[in-house]
């Protein structure tokens, strides 16, 4: 799937074992920089991107990004999920609501790049060659309820110190658990509903 757009919201995507045998391709590209106004880009319902050559989803955006209930697990020679709305002229943050699951990915699980801030609950991201979860953002990030275990470097890396994890578990990953600056909060216990 690639969708050049101005914006918009689309549900329940499915884009698995896209690339192969051609050795070339993702699951899902949505990019719309070349609006003239910041639009947000919306996945709905439950999006699967499996078994991908190059990235599972990838998002390109001016405006804000939100998406429900990924899965993107799998990739030959990429990341599960890369959700960038950094570039110049790009407003709003980055939520992942619902599940997430980016597991046994060449790269990265899931790799986030935003001026705003970025909300992600319910994410499993293990078994990464790179890092379960990698983020670079200007604003807070706030990560609810967790699993970042046995990845090839880090299981959780943040740019940013404004960042809150409540009920995340991090361990047996190749460098750093946890890849934070200092004044970052961890809370064990994942809250109740």
């Amino acid at each position: 799937i690639n969708l050049k757009v101005v914006g918009g919201v689309w549900g329940n995507l499915t884009a698995n074992t896209n690339g192969l045998p051609v050795s070339s391709g993702s699951g899902a590209l949505i990019d719309n920089t070349s609006a003239s106004t910041p639009q947000v880009v919306k996945l709905i319902g439950t999006n699967t991107f499996n078994g991908n050559y190059t990235n599972g989803l990838v998002v390109h955006s001016l405006g804000g990004v939100t998406i429900n209930n990924l899965t993107a697990n799998h990739t030959v020679s990429g990341s599960g999920a890369l959700i960038w709305n950094s570039f110049g002229g790009a407003s709003g943050g980055v939520t992942l609501s619902g599940f997430t699951y980016a597991s046994e990915n060449t790269g990265q699980g899931i790799n986030i790049a935003s001026l705003g801030n970025v909300s992600l609950t319910k994410v499993t991201a293990d078994g990464n060659n790179t890092d379960g979860l990698y983020v670079n953002t200007t604003g807070n990030v706030t990560l609810t309820c967790g699993s970042f275990t046995s990845n090839g470097q880090d299981g959780v890396e943040l740019s940013t110190a404004l960042a809150t994890l409540k009920g995340v578990f991090a361990s047996g990953n190749g460098a750093l658990n946890y890849n934070i600056p200092g004044g970052s909060a961890i809370v064990r216990s994942c809250p109740l509903p």
